[in-house]
């Protein structure tokens, strides 16, 4: 980590819980680097690179080992010379599942309007996800984006239905900051899958 950039890199196995004995592997292998910069002032961009490994991964019926690649990048930032701000990602998969090759992709923009900074701070934002999913159902090339490990609430709602896989999405947000320590917020959602022929996924990646 340097003065406005942040370069990370890292490996995980997450783990099965288990109160009753020594918590073991879940047989799945996670991996990646991530790179932050954020020198010019209010604006981020980032760029990942990540690696994901399950032995035993269940997807629309089929069980087998699901390796794959994911690459993306995002920024972040207002648009100059406007009350407006941006946040924009895209990301792309690749590998193998049950020896079927993965083609799979993603992007999200939001854009805000911020019109004065004095009166309570309002916040009025639209915002669009697709996240490909798979037309062949259970045959052919694998299509549905992973996401992951997500938290979900933080682009779809707090209600956490559904996750960003085999999914086109689109959202408007409305905010107020009456106070230094209280923000009001109100969201409206709208979700369709990318695929008929593929699944709806929730915000844990369950079919």
């Amino acid at each position: 980590q340097r003065a406005g950039w942040r370069l990370d890199g890292f490996f995980v196995q997450p783990v099965t819980v288990d109160v009753a004995k020594f918590d073991e592997s879940a047989e799945v292998d996670f991996a990646g680097g991530y790179y932050v910069n954020s020198c010019r002032k209010g604006t981020v961009w980032e760029v990942y690179g990540l690696y994901y490994n399950n032995e035993g991964k269940t997807w629309l019926g089929v069980t087998g080992e699901d390796e794959r690649f994911t690459l993306g990048g995002a920024w972040r930032g207002p648009l100059p010379g406007t009350p407006f701000e941006a946040d924009l990602e895209a990301a792309v998969q690749a590998g193998t599942f049950a020896g079927r090759d993965i083609g799979a992709w993603m992007a999200t923009g939001e854009v805000a309007w911020k019109p004065c900074g004095a009166c309570w701070k309002p916040r009025l934002a639209l915002g669009a996800d697709y996240a490909s999913g798979d037309a062949d159902g259970a045959g052919g090339d694998a299509g549905t984006f992973h996401q992951l490990f997500p938290t979900g609430h933080l682009w779809f709602g707090w209600v956490d239905l559904v996750g960003r896989q085999n999914l086109v999405a689109g959202r408007a947000t409305l905010s107020v900051q009456p106070t230094e320590k209280l923000t009001v917020r109100s969201d409206v959602h709208g979700f369709w899958r990318a695929e008929t022929a593929d699944a709806v996924y929730t915000a844990a990646g369950t079919e």
